[in-house]
């Protein structure tokens, strides 16, 4: 038995070879990963997420806002700070897998390496593209929970920290949190599908942004149909106009 789990865990380990390589190359020490998603993500969470209006222009211009915030929120904690953003998505439960650390090398090479440090960088910028927008969902869905607590409330509180009771607060992050994960969650996945994703690249990447779409359009489908619609007639006005 202990051969046969022996031989069993040694094959997988090479047949998951060529995918680990294959995910070091396409988003690990990719320059062209954070041009190629962050465009591909921005549409992910105009078009599916409810955080943000119906209306996609006005959407587009608060997700390029709160990113730009998230951006810079995320740059702070990378440089100590205690008091972000970031941090508190992590403390309510927003820890999840990324693309760019399913293909990133060991740090402890980078650190020893002139190019793979260079190449370490390439991999912060992959990173920054992925967890900004989940960043920005949260703390839009933080700003969404607030008002309507306000209104239910008949308060006018200026941040969710302000809400006095503890689990009115940890209510409001907590959803956010689940906001920001619907939109792209890499933690997801069935056990077969995962074992698959093991030898066939992204295989369950692909699995969650489908299950995106389909979580929308079941849960809201005329507004998601209707974003989408707005995105396909604004982007072929781009192309053609």
């Amino acid at each position: 038995i202990t051969r046969e789990i022996e031989g069993n865990i040694v094959s997988k380990a090479l047949l998951s070879y060529p995918t680990k390589l294959t995910k070091l190359m396409a988003t690990g020490i990719n320059p062209l990963f954070f041009i190629v998603n962050t465009p591909r993500d921005f549409f992910q969470v105009i078009n599916f997420s409810d955080a943000y209006s119906d209306n996609v222009l006005k959407g587009t211009l608060d997700l390029a806002l709160d990113t730009f915030k998230a951006y810079k929120d995320t740059y702070r904690k990378d440089k100590g700070a205690e008091d972000t953003m970031y941090q508190k998505y992590i403390e309510y439960g927003g820890g999840m897998d990324f693309l760019a650390t399913q293909g990133k090398f060991d740090k402890k090479y980078a650190d020893k390496n002139k190019i793979l440090g260079a190449l370490d960088t390439i991999n912060t910028l992959s990173k920054y593209s992925e967890i900004g927008f989940r960043i920005a969902t949260f703390s839009r869905s933080n700003q969404n929970g607030l008002k309507e607590y306000n209104k239910e409330n008949n308060t006018n509180y200026k941040s969710v920290e302000e809400i006095p009771n503890d689990y009115d607060r940890d209510n409001i992050y907590h959803n956010s949190v689940r906001t920001a994960r619907a939109v792209m969650d890499f933690n997801q996945g069935g056990k077969t599908t995962k074992e698959l994703d093991s030898m066939l690249p992204y295989l369950n990447a692909s699995v969650q942004g489908t299950r995106s779409m389909v979580d929308a359009l079941r849960k809201r489908p005329y507004q998601t149909a209707g974003k989408m619609m707005q995105t396909a007639t604004y982007m072929t006005g781009m192309v053609f106009g």
